[in-house]
């Protein structure tokens, strides 16, 4: 057994924190690729991939989005989403195993 104070510090303020967000963001990217089909988002924004998305992003600051953006976003989240699966699930599972709240 480890029971280095060091070591013990180091898995719960940082591994295990990191493991929380890399754990959530393997979630969101599964539930941003299910909604993205679901909705056929890719047949929205594709047919337009150099327009700007009217969500009032011009006027409040924010950056604005393209369609070829969103679908740029979703090749991102399939990536985390394939590595993260991959390996028979391995660093999902590794991740998950290490998290506390993902």
């Amino acid at each position: 057994m480890i029971s280095d104070p060091t070591v013990i510090s180091f898995s719960n303020e940082h591994v295990r924190p990191f493991c929380d967000k890399i754990g959530s963001s393997y979630f969101e990217a599964k539930k941003l690729l299910s909604l993205y089909e679901s909705k056929g988002i890719e047949t929205l924004t594709l047919s337009d991939p150099s327009g700007y998305v009217d969500d009032g992003s011009d006027k409040d600051g924010r950056s604005q989005l393209m369609g070829q953006d969103i679908y740029a976003i979703k090749q991102i989240a399939l990536w985390i989403v394939t590595n993260s699966e991959s390996d028979s699930n391995y660093t999902v599972n590794m991740v998950l195993k290490a998290a506390v709240n993902p």
